[in-house]
């Protein structure tokens, strides 16, 4: 039997796929936390701009858009609060988590490397 998830207009939209389920998890959940671990890391070290932390940091950004990407195209458009989701603002959502994230790495960054 399907997990079910109630939307907002009150029809219920079953989870049919571990796949889609994983997915949410990681661009939900999962991605955000070990990007802020990542954050943390970067904060306290002082190993130059391009170390591991950096490019695991970097990876995951990507990985948690993808994993966005994957689940819509897989069939769950819905959002973080079960809204239908277009491809529009799913594109508005890649464009700034991506800047943010990297914008939240550059500064991390300058205050890791430069400001300590």
């Amino acid at each position: 039997m399907a997990e079910k998830i109630q939307t907002p207009n009150g029809a219920i939209r079953p989870i049919t796929s571990l796949w889609v389920l994983t997915g949410r998890v990681a661009w939900l959940f999962a991605g955000p936390v070990v990007l802020g671990f990542l954050v943390m890391s970067i904060l306290q070290r002082r190993d130059g701009w391009i170390a591991g932390t950096d490019l695991a940091f970097l990876i995951v950004l990507a990985g948690t858009v993808g994993a966005r990407w994957l689940t819509y195209n897989a069939g769950d458009t819905s959002n973080s609060n079960g809204e239908p989701t277009t491809e529009a603002q799913l594109r508005t959502y890649s464009f700034s988590f991506l800047t943010g994230g990297v914008v939240v790495w550059i500064l991390a960054n300058m205050v890791g490397n430069h400001l300590r």
